[in-house]
């Protein structure tokens, strides 16, 4: 089970050419509705063997193809463990699997290649976002979208100061200690005087170089979590430590804005919705201004609407911004060898969701991706873009 991000894309999309069946569905995290997903599965299993079938295949390949997400309906352990929405990849008897936190619709798509465009907002302009909550006594780094908020568990993370300072670590002693020495006052080896402590310096100097060991350790873990992803970081924590931590930051995109307080306090509810409301202007400006640039340039050749256009334009590397409707499809097909693109009305063996297409090519190529309800697509239609050149 995988977190969903540009390199999975760039690895579910790599290869092609062989049916690959796609499945999405929501999923809960307590209550009666977490006996349902399971059942949710069996019925879009079913309908994938059935579109399977309807491109001949013979039972053992639809079989081997299946297999792999079957296994999961008898495991209760794993659907104790969702995030809000779980999207599986099967190919050949190969399953690749994402839980995600963001409801997914219900959906079994088959094709040449896997359908991703539901996973998509992790992904765009207006998407994913990542809080550090940082304390001195929790450390803690959460995932959210629009929707909801989830700890991401990472691997060596230090839940605390004292995890990530251990007392039998020599340095860290020396660090924490307080008050006279432990030595013996008085004249001799060894002796100290009392009231002398840290070899004359400033005890607050030594407080403060812990704190910033400590946050060197949390930004150090939180880059390598964080290293394939350009979400927006949001801390949450006390003034004085976040400014010590901003000083050794190491991901490129922390806001300015932060959480303030102590966020122990704080209901991950609580968390999401401060957090939202400093990542949501930043996300909402980048969207206007791209709908700016569509507005002044159309008519310049720098803009493009309708799937064959754009899906021509996105393939080429020069979408910029890309506005896709969510929820719609577009079906067609793209020829290898000279580009063009033909539309169906309804998906047949061989086609894929153009829409799908243009927004895959745009994020493989650099560009952003922004998802939105077919009325707020420029030109109200379901696809568009504003081009590089």
């Amino acid at each position: 089970m995988e977190r969903f991000n540009q390199a999975e894309l760039e690895r579910l999309v790599r290869r092609g050419e062989e049916p690959s069946v796609s499945i999405f569905q929501p999923t809960h995290r307590q209550g009666s509705e977490i006996q349902q997903d399971p059942i949710r599965l069996k019925n879009l299993l079913g309908l994938a063997r059935q579109r399977l079938a309807d491109r001949a295949l013979s039972d053992a390949d639809i079989e081997r193809i299946v297999r792999p997400a079957e296994a999961l309906l008898g495991e209760p352990t794993f659907w104790r463990h969702q995030r809000g929405g779980l999207a599986i990849f099967l190919r050949d008897g190969e399953m690749l699997s994402y839980r995600v936190p963001l409801p997914m619709p219900e959906l079994a798509v088959v094709g040449e290649r896997f359908h991703v465009k539901p996973l998509l907002p992790l992904l765009t302009g207006d998407g994913a976002f990542f809080v550090l909550a940082v304390d001195q006594q929790q450390v803690r780094l959460l995932e959210g979208t629009r929707h909801s908020i989830s700890e991401v568990e990472v691997e060596g993370l230090p839940k605390n100061i004292e995890e990530a300072l251990p007392f039998d670590d020599p340095e860290a002693q020396l660090q924490f200690r307080a008050g006279p020495s432990p030595r013996p006052a008085g004249p001799g080896p060894g002796a100290s005087r009392p009231g002398v402590v840290f070899h004359g310096h400033d005890p607050k100097d030594d407080e403060k170089d812990a704190l910033v060991r400590f946050c060197r350790i949390v930004a150090t873990h939180v880059r390598d979590a964080l290293a394939d992803q350009t979400a927006p970081l949001v801390l949450a924590g006390v003034e004085d430590l976040l400014g010590i931590y901003r000083d050794v930051n190491r991901y490129q995109r922390v806001l300015s804005g932060a959480v303030e307080g102590n966020p122990k306090l704080l209901r991950d509810e609580e968390l999401h919705d401060r957090a939202w409301a400093i990542v949501h202007p930043v996300f909402k400006q980048a969207e206007d201004d791209a709908r700016a640039k569509f507005s002044r340039w159309s008519g310049t050749g720098r803009t493009a609407e309708g799937p064959p256009d754009v899906v021509r334009a996105a393939g080429e590397g020069r979408v910029e911004a890309l506005f896709v409707a969510r929820d719609a499809h577009a079906w067609g097909r793209v020829d290898p060898d000279t580009g063009s693109v033909d539309t169906s009305e309804s998906p047949s063996p061989g086609d894929e969701d153009l829409l799908d297409r243009a927004a895959v090519d745009t994020l493989r190529n650099g560009g952003t991706v922004y998802t939105a309800a077919p009325e707020r697509i420029p030109g109200n239609g379901t696809i568009a873009a504003v081009l590089r050149y």
